[in-house]
């Protein structure tokens, strides 16, 4: 059977800052039984975008403004919080780590009804230790 996806966007966080942007949304899959447990998962890459797992939806929008480019997470720190739900696995929590993609990944996984997790999600300049922008993000799993 193939997979359900909804979609819809929610509020978005702080307005950006210089380069950055984090815009939240919502991130959904659910999966037939026939798949075993379905994940959700969510990555912040050195490249300054945001990917997530394989049958999640929506794409999300890039972290840095400009979109894809090499090497830019150097200049970066990323920091989660749960605010909500499960908590997810992954990347630690409430600390500060460079945005790498699989060093910089949270997920939650169902193997059954709905489970959700809501992220706030902050960056800040890894050199001057300001924030430069914030957003939350919510990611669902639902095993059909």
């Amino acid at each position: 059977m193939p997979y359900l996806v909804n979609q819809y966007k929610v509020g978005a966080g702080s307005a950006p800052a210089l380069d950055v942007q984090l815009l939240g949304g919502t991130f959904n899959g659910a999966g037939s039984a026939a798949f075993g447990n379905y994940n959700a998962t969510i990555f912040f890459n050195q490249n300054g975008t945001v990917s997530v797992s394989s049958g999640v939806s929506p794409t999300p929008d890039p972290w840095y403004i400009a979109g894809s480019t090499a090497g830019i997470g150097n200049d970066y720190e990323i920091r989660v919080t749960n605010t909500g739900g499960s908590v997810p696995g992954g990347s630690p929590l409430n600390t500060w780590i460079n945005p790498n993609g699989l060093g910089s990944a949270w997920s939650v996984s169902s193997s059954g009804p709905l489970v959700s997790t809501t992220l706030f999600v902050e960056i800040r300049d890894e050199a001057t230790q300001t924030i430069q922008t914030s957003g939350t993000y919510i990611l669902t799993a639902d095993k059909l």
